[in-house]
């Protein structure tokens, strides 16, 4: 639904999961009072998209999450406005046309809510909390927040920090299963006790029912070197568009069982620009497979990285805080621009 507000500018309806919302901030100059609340907002096809709201539309929200409600809420955001900069899509509200519903008792709301998959183990998750420094780019966490490298020197960096690196993936590694069934409270790997029941060491629980969440290990290649990243739920789902759970059914139907999907050959000779971490593991195991935090496929900003990378002359922002929200442009063919949340499953 669109609406045109002075000025040319047209507000629309969004409905969504919040995956994220900071708290209530103070944004207040020469004494006039005013707030923001930041927030991240998921549809059913995973895609996200962040946002902003001001003033009483910020009270609104920061009063919903001082109630401290278990789960993510539905939220529809009446009249909203698009805001585009550096090619990054965002939300904010009108002055005064906005309405924001949170998880109420309407039609629209209830209807969503039904149409979100049980299979689907990130839907009962809480809300991660955002903070103000979370107030950056997908670009800078590309350019700015991570290090520059060529594949061949990802194994010598003795540091855990972030690299960002341009690679094409080349290969699937098929000895390892390309899936693992997740606890639906925290997303880790659970261990299959037998009789349909599963047991959490993270939640230290039983779980009745585990979804499957891709974990993919991929072959990269560039000029330099290879590499072996793995990827996890969200950025396979992005660039196949293909949920674990109907690709596990798929397979069943046909008869294939566990076999590794051809579906996943889609990724192959995708040239994408990689965010991957170097943790404590990979430095204290001499671990050579690099977890892959966000992956791109745009060809504008690859084009950018790589045009930096020529210059030679890239300043590395603080990575501490990986809790960043993410937006996502959608188009066709579908560019991926994605993050992972859960990318440490044990």
């Amino acid at each position: 639904m669109l609406k045109k507000e002075a000025n040319d500018v047209f507000l629309v309806d969004v409905i969504g999961e919040c995956t994220a919302m900071s708290d209530k901030i103070d944004t207040s100059t020469n004494g006039t009072p005013n707030y923001k609340v930041m927030f991240e907002l998921e549809d059913l096809n995973k895609n996200t998209i962040s946002g902003t709201v001001w003033g009483k539309y910020a009270e609104q929200m920061s009063e919903y999450k001082k109630k401290g409600i278990q789960g993510r809420p539905i939220i529809i955001l009446q009249f909203a406005k698009i805001k585009i900069s550096r090619d990054q899509v965002s939300l904010c509200n009108s002055l005064f046309a906005t309405k924001i519903f949170i998880n109420e008792d309407i039609s629209e709301l209830n209807d969503y809510k039904e149409s979100i998959t049980d299979g689907d183990a990130s839907r009962s998750l809480g809300i991660t909390h955002l903070s103000s420094q979370n107030s950056h780019s997908i670009g800078d966490e590309f350019m700015k927040m991570s290090e520059h490298k060529q594949l061949d020197e990802i194994p010598d960096t003795n540091k855990e920090c972030f690299c960002a690196t341009v690679a094409t993936i080349v290969g699937f590694e098929k000895d390892t299963n390309w899936y693992y069934n997740s606890c639906k409270s925290c997303n880790k790997k659970v261990d299959y006790e037998g009789g349909g029941r599963y047991w959490c060491i993270k939640c230290d629980s039983h779980v009745k029912s585990a979804p499957p969440r891709y974990k993919v290990t991929v072959s990269v290649e560039d000029d330099s070197g290879s590499a072996s990243f793995v990827m996890f739920d969200r950025e396979v789902f992005q660039a196949i568009q293909i949920s674990t759970m109907d690709l596990k059914d798929k397979l069943l139907k046909d008869g294939k069982g566990d076999s590794f999907p051809e579906e996943l050959e889609m990724l192959l000779e995708r040239k994408c620009l990689f965010r991957i971490q170097i943790s404590k593991y990979n430095l204290d195991q001499d671990w050579d497979k690099f977890t892959v935090v966000r992956l791109s496929d745009d060809e504008d900003l690859i084009k950018r990285f790589l045009d930096v990378n020529e210059d030679n002359d890239v300043e590395v922002e603080s990575t501490n805080n990986t809790n960043t929200p993410s937006t996502e442009k959608k188009k066709d063919p579908t560019p991926v621009i994605c993050d992972n949340e859960d990318f440490i499953e044990g």
